[in-house]
């Protein structure tokens, strides 16, 4: 078989397969200039969050007032300042919160829609991923990735990750 004929027969499957590997080739390094840019935007993003949240002011008059929280079998009375965050876990909602006695957690029976009607009323609460509300007053400081953002919370251990789906949560 002289090279006229392999490539006759063979030619349009050697240039299909070399189109192939350029498209992946070209699609890899696509995804990794879209996540190196996301990144740069998201760090600088967490540098202006950080200087934002340090001067946030809260505007309620409402903040003296407690609010109640009452699942049937027990119940929780807070100031909106109290809380530090709410995780949410199924049917359950698990309040971290900062009274006289230090840091605690307690749980009740809450969904989480119910919970987010009661603090919406506050713009100090924010949805940060579908299981966790942050009071920004809590945040000490945001760093931002190609994923989205990593949130340090006063009297929490660990980071709280926050995709790039909630990021837009971040900027109320």
């Amino acid at each position: 078989m002289n090279f006229q004929t392999f490539f006759s027969t063979y030619g349009n499957i050697i240039l299909s397969i070399l189109g192939l590997i350029a498209l992946v080739f070209l699609a890899f390094f696509s995804i990794k200039s879209y996540k190196k840019n996301r990144e740069k935007a998201n760090i600088e993003k967490a540098e202006f969050l950080n200087v934002t949240l340090q001067n946030k002011k809260v505007s309620s008059v409402k903040l003296n007032t407690p609010l109640q929280f009452n699942d049937g079998l027990n119940s929780l009375s807070l100031v909106p300042n109290q809380i530090i965050s709410v995780d949410f876990n199924g049917g359950e909602s698990t309040f971290t919160f900062q009274n006289l006695q230090g840091v605690q957690s307690k749980s009740l029976r809450l969904d989480a829609k119910t919970i987010q009607k009661v603090l919406s009323e506050f713009d100090q609460f924010m949805l940060v991923n579908s299981q966790k509300l942050v009071n920004s007053l809590a945040i000490q400081h945001v760093e931002g990735n190609a994923d989205g953002f990593q949130l340090e919370i006063a009297q929490s251990s660990g980071k709280t990750f926050v995709p790039n789906s909630y990021s837009k949560n971040l900027h109320r």
